[in-house]
């Protein structure tokens, strides 16, 4: 009981920490706060573990043994991710607590890209350090054949994160991961809900009647808008993404697909003034991505940058699909792509609004935080594409915040 309250009063320190890092501008969390004794070397049994392809530069202080339990890396999650990362220390800590609460995540792989000029290592320390979320970083340039390090310049972020996501899949199958995800630092999953505001509102009505007339008629189309149905209230409350995807189990699209497509819906620069949270003193809501931008692009409407994601059971994965057909000689079995990563994805690029239980939430941020990073991608004419998206506000990835608290 002692230790179990020890434990709690840390997480709850370690909350305290990220909201005040946020409240008084601060981007990386205080290195006070982190144990300054350099990398934390893993156990043997982990760094015997890791492939020649996935060389972790800092590893984490929870072991994957103690965190194992019949077959699974977590005992309250079996929803893991891998995340490349350039310079965006800024928005991690946020990315960090918000899928810490929603997934839960508790089993992650961060990859720092060659040409990061600043790290993350001492946020990650802190999560590794004061809570039961279990951390792996890498550097990207460990996992590039030499032709490619020798052309580094000459690669796109792109190609490095094919690289890195092969050799990430490949590790989360080895610790018996299940479901895993790889979206972007600037990416917040949430639930695909319906709302009244819906484009497809009036199919949704129309498969409920369906199915209350004769069930056995159902196609598998009218399955999956019936799998929209059934999603949790609101993302963040006391429904998690682990738990759900159990609860589906024997359902669209977790049963039958190992490869499940997401939807992405493109948030713009027009804030939406937050009134005040009585969580923290001098804690100031607008700091935050997902309570500050809530205004996007039409739903279901695809124009610039409306590629999704994907949520990937790599148990149920061959591992010559896991595997950059680039690296050892492997055949070629499928186009690498962080949006399709492996074959089963059957190159779903775009997938279906209408029929897609999730949702990833791709924020541009503000105008200063988006021209901070230095990324040859990110052009004025880009950010004028999104900066004025208008919208009735969409809250479905706010409510993570009082769960979180």
């Amino acid at each position: 009981d002692h230790e179990q309250k020890t434990r709690t009063m840390t997480m709850t320190k370690t909350k305290t920490r990220f909201l005040s890092a946020i409240a008084f501008f601060v981007v990386a969390i205080s290195l006070r706060d982190v144990v300054q004794e350099g990398v934390v070397v893993g156990t043997a049994e982990i760094q015997k573990s890791i492939s020649k392809y996935a060389v972790v530069a800092a590893s984490p202080v929870v072991t994957a043994e103690e965190g194992a339990v019949a077959g699974k890396v977590s005992l309250v999650s079996n929803v893991a991710s891998c995340l490349l990362i350039k310079d965006d220390n800024n928005r991690l800590s946020e990315w960090l607590a918000y899928h810490y609460q929603v997934l839960p995540l508790r089993f992650l792989v961060v990859a720092m890209d060659v040409k990061s000029v600043t790290s993350p290592q001492d946020i990650l320390s802190l999560w590794n350090k004061t809570t039961d979320m279990e951390i792996h970083l890498w550097d990207v340039g460990d996992l590039l054949p030499a032709d490619i390090t020798a052309k580094v310049n000459d690669t796109s972020v792109t190609d490095r994160q094919e690289y890195f996501l092969s050799a990430c899949l490949q590790y989360m199958k080895k610790h018996r991961a299940t479901w895993v995800t790889s979206h972007d630092v600037d990416e917040f999953l949430t639930f695909n809900r319906f709302t009244a505001s819906d484009p497809h509102w009036k199919e949704r009505n129309e498969t409920l009647l369906k199915q209350q007339a004769n069930e056995s008629a159902l196609t598998l189309e009218d399955q999956s808008v019936l799998a929209r149905t059934r999603v949790p209230a609101n993302t963040g409350g006391d429904m998690s993404f682990s738990n759900f995807i159990a609860q589906e189990q024997e359902q669209l699209p977790w049963k039958y697909q190992s490869c499940v497509p997401i939807t992405r819906l493109q948030f713009g620069a027009v804030a939406t003034p937050v009134a005040p949270i009585p969580l923290l003193d001098g804690f100031d809501g607008n700091k935050l991505d997902t309570l500050r931008f809530l205004q996007h692009r039409e739903k279901g409407k695809c124009g610039r940058n409306c590629k999704g994601k994907t949520l990937i059971d790599v148990a149920r994965i061959p591992d010559n699909h896991l595997a950059h057909y680039h690296v050892g000689g492997v055949p070629k079995t499928s186009e690498f792509s962080p949006h399709f990563p492996v074959a089963e994805c059957n190159r779903t690029a775009v997938p279906s609004y209408m029929h897609s239980v999730l949702r990833v939430h791709h924020y541009l941020g503000s105008e200063e935080a988006f021209f901070a990073k230095h990324d040859p991608r990110r052009i004025p004419k880009k950010f004028n594409w999104y900066k004025n998206l208008k919208s009735l506000p969409e809250f479905e990835a706010t409510y993570w915040l009082k769960g979180f608290v």
